[in-house]
């Protein structure tokens, strides 16, 4: 097969299609190649030609989407809900990613009592037992537990913090593609994330809310996120791991997206401890074998809300990506790109 390329895609051409092809015995690809940034498309001798329908490769006046079938793509869900995705014609196998929503802060209401925040919810692929990430425990007077990966590989969510006699612990960052999010500051900083997990989020002082973790992203594992800091009365939220984004400091203790914990909030009683929320785990399953035209659960789960009262910050909501394509998985093998991704 000759070596086809266009300069505006910037992939391997073997990245955008799926196996199995026809009309060609070159099932690999391996002389496929991208280029970098121009609009034109060009043939293999670099001639600027007119592009072809649905794809832009082309030689000699023959469309190649007529011979490799189908075009990659991927589906985000982003938003707390149950879906039925239904696999695309022609897709034989995908990757999908999912997170578990952060769970939600505590608030001190007594110098002896503190209202516990909601629990994050789980996200999964076509069952529970297929691929799931858990959600991020609620905060009481203890940190909230981190969310665990309950099927698939990746990392666990940080736990919130405790927070002590005059502090508030701040909330845990969410899971990493290989590590745990970083823990929520108990009486100073928040922890950095590990395997590209959200930060965790600073401790406060009392009658201030706490720092909230930070959230993971789900286009390829990345850079850790950093801990929140300083402690004090305008703490920082923890760092967004694998481009998530950062959860909210000071007055705005919401967790990042995906999955960062949201942090506590302490009256000024002192003498009792209220803790933050865990940050939401992180999972993933490559090569799931699916059936064209057949229907496929996909579930994400939403983030707690401080003192589980929609009316106060709340912690980063779940999200899962499924994607296919000829050599795509996580980590990051070729998921960078939002390539034909729809959204919800």
């Amino acid at each position: 097969m000759a070596n086809y390329y266009s300069t505006n895609l910037g992939n391997y051409l073997s990245n955008l299609f799926q196996a199995p092809f026809s009309g060609s015995t070159n099932t690999t690809l391996t002389n496929l190649k991208g280029g970098s940034t121009s609009l034109q498309y060009v043939t293999k001798t670099g001639s600027p030609t007119t592009a072809l329908a649905n794809c832009g490769y082309q030689q000699a006046g023959v469309d190649i989407s007529t011979v490799l079938s189908p075009v990659a793509g991927s589906r985000l869900y982003n938003t707390p809900a149950t879906y039925t995705w239904t696999c695309p014609t022609g897709v034989y196998s995908v990757s999908v990613i999912c997170v578990g929503g952060g769970g939600g802060g505590s608030i001190q209401t007594s110098s002896s009592t503190a209202t516990s925040g909601g629990t994050g919810g789980q996200s999964y692929f076509n069952s529970t037992a297929t691929v799931r990430a858990n959600g991020g425990g609620a905060g009481t007077v203890n940190g909230g537990a981190g969310g665990t990966v309950g099927a698939g590989t990746g990392g666990s969510g940080g736990a919130g913090g405790k927070g002590g006699s005059f502090t508030t612990g701040g909330a845990g960052g969410a899971g990493g593609y290989s590590g745990a999010g970083g823990g929520g500051g108990t009486t100073s900083t928040g922890s950095a994330g590990a395997g590209g997990g959200g930060g965790g989020g600073a401790a406060s002082s009392n009658n201030h809310y706490a720092g909230g973790g930070g959230g993971v992203g789900v286009y390829g594992s990345g850079s850790n996120g950093t801990g929140g800091t300083p402690f004090d009365s305008a703490p920082n939220g923890g760092g967004g791991g694998s481009g998530g984004t950062a959860g909210g400091g000071s007055a705005l203790a919401y967790g990042g997206a995906y999955g960062g914990g949201c942090g506590a909030y302490g009256a000024s009683f002192g003498g009792f401890s209220n803790g933050g929320g865990g940050g939401g785990a992180l999972a993933y399953i490559n090569n799931f074998t699916t059936v064209p035209g057949n229907t496929y659960t996909v579930v994400v789960g939403g983030g707690g809300y401080m003192a589980n009262n929609v009316a106060n910050p709340q912690a980063g909501n779940g999200a899962v990506r499924i994607v296919w394509g000829n050599g795509r998985s996580f980590p990051s093998t070729n998921v960078s790109t939002a390539y034909n991704e729809t959204v919800n």
